[in-house]
Parts: C-alpha cells; sequence; structure tokens
C-alpha cells in the first residue's frame, strides 16, 4: 500500500485561505477573466499533495504563490516537483503533465512525485519518477497532456 498522510486541519486551513488569497488579489489585477480560469479547486490539492510529500520527506512547503511562473518549477529542494491527482486508481491512476510546462528544461526539476488527494482530505503518495525516464516514458498523444501510470514509477512508496 503507498504511503497515506494525513495533513493536521491547520495545514487545510492555511491552503484554502493561501488560495482565497490569491483569487482576490489577481482577480483585482488581471480581471474576472483569469479568475474563471483559476480553479481553486485544483490548487488547493496540489498544495495539499505538496504538504504531504513536505511532511513525509520533512522539507519546508513553499506557500508562495508565483503568478508567472508558478513555484519555478520546483517545488522542493531535493528537486521534486509533486503532481497530485483528485481520486486513487490504485496501479492505473495517472501521472499527468501538462505539455506547456517547462519541466523538461528545468535543470532544478530532478523527479517527478505522484499523489493522490482523497475525499476524506487524506494524501497518498504513490511515488517518484526521475524526470529524464518520465519523458521517455510517457505517452506524449494521450488526451490529458503527458501521461504515465503508477506502475510506470521509477519507485513506488511503500507504508511500512
Amino acid at each position: 500500500m503507498p504511503i497515506k498522510i494525513k495533513l493536521h486541519a491547520v495545514t487545510h486551513k492555511k491552503i484554502e485561505i493561501l488560495t482565497e488569497q490569491i483569487r482576490n488579489k489577481y482577480v483585482n489585477i488581471w480581471g474576472k477573466k483569469w479568475a474563471k480560469k483559476f480553479n481553486s479547486y485544483y490548487h488547493i490539492i496540489g498544495k495539499r499533495g505538496e504538504a504531504a510529500y513536505g511532511k513525509y520527506t520533512k522539507q519546508t512547503l513553499d506557500l508562495n504563490y508565483y503568478p508567472y511562473s508558478g513555484d519555478g518549477g520546483v517545488d522542493f529542494e531535493d528537486g521534486a516537483q509533486v503532481k497530485t491527482r483528485d481520486g486513487y486508481y490504485g496501479d492505473d491512476t495517472y501521472l499527468i503533465i501538462d505539455p506547456k510546462a517547462t519541466y523538461e528544461n528545468n535543470p532544478d526539476v530532478k523527479k517527478f512525485v505522484q499523489a493522490c488527494a482523497l475525499e476524506n482530505g487524506e494524501i497518498i503518495l504513490m511515488g517518484e519518477i526521475f524526470k529524464e525516464n518520465f519523458y521517455s516514458k510517457c505517452d506524449r498523444d494521450h488526451p490529458w497532456g503527458y501521461a504515465l501510470k503508477t506502475k510506470d514509477l521509477d519507485i513506488k512508496y511503500q507504508s511500512s
């Protein structure tokens, strides 16, 4: 079984508050059209996945928002870029990377970590794959973006 992380209620609240602040700040700058594109739900589950990985690896979660470049393309000092999906589908869960993302040419990104957000607020850390391996193995024609199933990750996390 992959690693299941339960985040503290305060962490959930901080992420929700941050997301609302981002939405409010940038809607004033870029207008309501931008607000429609900013999906609070996916921002929240993404940050929750990052928080779970940070807790698991004892690394600090960056709660800043970088409107033009995300977080610069790397979530943690170890070179991890955490990608969080809503829902858990075992080995058939897809790790999806947006083809427009610049990770492939970013030397700071070393690996992708796959996380899944459950409805109860828990996060499942599935595993990781080195960046080069992801781009050599992924399905670049998948309708959701560059896609790879959990079964093809380099390292599958296991709870002890």
